[in-house]
């Protein structure tokens, strides 16, 4: 199996502070919980919005929605019915504009419907990676998501439909800044060991070569 590979051209850390998102939503002392790419029908998002509600009472912990898709408008619809406060909505940003969008975070959360395991593999995981922050998979443990996440300790898994514990493990992130630091450091070394563009090319050469 050949994985997708992470833009290191274009995708690097920054200090989240200097972040244009940040800026506009005045979320420099705020630990952001950052979900990035399609909401579609495959994503458990209402999870999501369920944690964000268990950790209305912390103040300084943000969601950071950014992108768009078919499932987008029911969580727009629970989160005002719920009148949470701290779930902020961003469409799609352009290219030129995703380096700081995705380093507009402090945690990244991944998050599947069961049944996905082996259908679906976000590309977007690597680019994750490559920003130095850690990973909270709400994924099946037979994932590859999932297999990445625990063999490079990069974060944590829980299962899919369990928003209690996604919002357990948010406050465990925001309390252990030495865990939650080293994790994502461990991300952007295997972002470049693993996943650049330079070695997944070399796998595809080699895969192709007469040699």
């Amino acid at each position: 199996i050949i994985p997708n590979w992470a833009d290191l051209n274009n995708i690097s850390p920054m200090n989240k502070s200097s972040c244009f998102l940040v800026q506009k939503h005045k979320l420099d002392n705020c630990f952001i919980v950052q979900y990035s790419g399609n909401h579609g029908r495959t994503h458990d998002l209402l999870s999501l919005a369920k944690a964000a509600e268990e950790l209305k009472c912390f103040k300084e912990i943000v969601f950071l929605f950014i992108g768009g898709g078919s499932g987008k408008k029911a969580l727009i619809e629970y989160v005002k019915k719920n009148n949470l406060q701290n779930i902020i909505f961003e469409d799609y940003v352009a290219k030129s504009d995703l380096n700081q969008a995705l380093n507009s975070s402090d945690l990244f959360i991944i998050s599947f419907k069961k049944g996905m395991s082996g259908i679906s593999v976000p590309s977007r995981m690597y680019n994750l990676m490559a920003t130095a922050r850690p990973i909270l998979a709400s994924v099946e443990k037979d994932s590859e998501v999932a297999q990445v996440v625990i063999e490079e300790a990069i974060g944590h898994i829980v299962e899919p439909y369990s928003p209690q514990e996604l919002a357990d493990k948010i406050l465990t992130f925001k309390l252990d800044v030495e865990m939650t630091n080293s994790m994502g450091e461990r991300a952007r070394q295997c972002s470049v060991r693993k996943y650049s563009y330079e070695v997944i090319k070399e796998k595809y050469r080699l895969l192709f070569s007469d040699d």
